[in-house]
C-alpha cells in the first residue's frame, strides 16, 4: 500500500512535469512494471517512440513468490499493463537474453537488444588484493537479504558445516534477515557476521579483505531468467566466485567469468563442494572488464537509442 500512494504521487509529478512539453522519444527504464508503463501511455498519448530498458520480469516474479486471493485478483491487471508496455516500445532493450524468451510471447522478437549490467569504474580502479592474514578464509555476500535470495535456506547448514574451515561475512538487510538470523540461532552457528548495509567505499573494501565472494538466488522458476548485477562487481575483483545459481545466470558465469563454481540453488552439499574445489587465489579478470566495462556497454545503448 505504501508502495502504491508512492507512485500514485510519482506518477502525477510526472505527468504535471510532461503536460505542456514535446518530447521526440521517451525512454523508460523499469525493475518496477508502473514505471514502464507510465512512460507507454506518455509516448502514446504524444505519439512519439518509446524505448523499453527492461531490467525485471514484474508479472513472473510476482507470480513465483505471491500467492492468494489478491494476487489472483490483481494479476490480470499487472499482466494487461505489462503487454500494453512492451507492445507499445519501438524499441526494448533487456538487460539479461534470459528474458527474451519470456517476453518473444508477447511482441516481435525484432525489437529486442542486449545490453546488461556492467562494471563500474570504481571497480576497475580498485586493488582488491589482499595480504595473507593467517585466519580462516572469508567468504562475503553482500547485497539484498530476501525472499529472492533465499539466504535462510542455505547460510545456516553450510555454514554450520564449514565452520573449522571459513568465515562467513553477510552485507545487508531485507524482509528474510530475521529467518536467517532465528535459522542461524537454532543451528547453534558461530562462524558468520551480519552487517547492516554500508557505504559504498566501506564495501570495496569489504570485497577486498574477503576470500571468496558468495552469490546466491533462491529455487523460483523466474530466476533462471535473471542476470543479476552483483555478478559484475564479483568478477570485477579476480576474486574466486561461489555461486548458487541456475538458468540464464549460470551459463553466462560459465561461459564469460573464469575461477568460478557453480551450484545448484539452496543445494549445501554443493555449496560445500564448490567451496573446497576453489582456492582463494586471485586472477585476471581483464577480458571480462574489458567486455563488460559499464562504460562501453552505456555507450553502445545510447547510440542503439540515437539509432531508432
Amino acid at each position: 500500500m505504501d508502495q502504491s500512494i508512492a507512485y500514485a504521487r510519482f506518477a502525477g509529478g510526472v505527468w504535471r512535469e510532461v503536460a505542456t512539453r514535446r518530447y521526440d522519444l521517451v525512454l523508460a527504464t523499469t525493475s518496477r512494471l508502473m514505471t514502464g508503463f507510465l512512460g507507454a501511455v506518455i509516448a502514446r498519448r504524444m505519439g512519439v517512440p518509446l524505448y523499453l530498458d527492461i531490467r525485471d520480469i514484474f508479472t513472473d516474479t510476482m507470480e513465483n513468490l505471491m500467492s492468494g486471493r489478491l494476487l489472483s485478483g490483481v494479476l490480470p491487471v499487472f499482466r494487461w499493463m505489462e503487454r500494453f508496455a512492451i507492445r507499445s516500445a519501438s524499441r526494448i532493450n533487456l538487460v539479461s537474453e534470459g528474458f527474451s524468451s519470456y517476453f518473444e510471447t508477447i511482441t516481435e522478437k525484432h525489437k529486442f537488444v542486449f545490453f546488461p549490467n556492467g562494471v563500474d569504474e570504481e571497480f576497475i580502479a580498485n586493488d582488491f588484493r589482499k595480504e595473507a592474514c593467517g585466519a580462516l578464509p572469508q567468504i562475503l555476500y553482500a547485497g539484498n537479504i530476501g525472499a529472492g535470495q533465499g539466504l535462510h535456506r542455505i547460510v545456516p547448514h553450510v555454514a554450520k558445516c564449514l565452520e573449522n574451515e571459513c568465515r562467513f561475512l553477510i552485507v545487508g538487510d531485507g524482509g528474510m534477515r530475521r529467518e536467517l538470523e532465528e535459522g542461524l540461532e537454532k543451528a547453534g552457528v558461530v562462524n558468520v557476521r551480519l552487517l547492516d548495509p554500508v557505504p559504498r567505499s566501506h564495501l570495496l573494501e569489504l570485497y577486498a579483505e574477503a576470500d571468496y565472494l558468495f552469490l546466491h538466488l533462491n529455487d523460483h522458476k523466474t530466476f533462471r531468467r535473471v542476470l543479476p548485477s552483483k555478478i559484475f562487481e564479483y568478477a570485477a575483483t579476480g576474486k574466486p566466485l561461489l555461486a548458487g545459481v541456475a538458468g540464464y545466470s549460470r551459463e553466462f558465469i560459465l561461459d564469460y567469468v573464469g575461477h568460478a563454481a557453480v551450484f545448484d540453488p539452496c543445494d549445501a552439499e554443493g555449496f560445500v563442494r564448490a567451496f573446497r574445489s576453489l582456492s582463494p587465489d586471485i586472477v585476471d579478470r581483464g577480458q571480462f572488464i574489458r567486455k563488460f566495462r559499464r562504460k562501453t556497454i552505456m555507450q553502445g545503448l545510447a547510440e542503439d537509442i540515437l539509432s531508432g
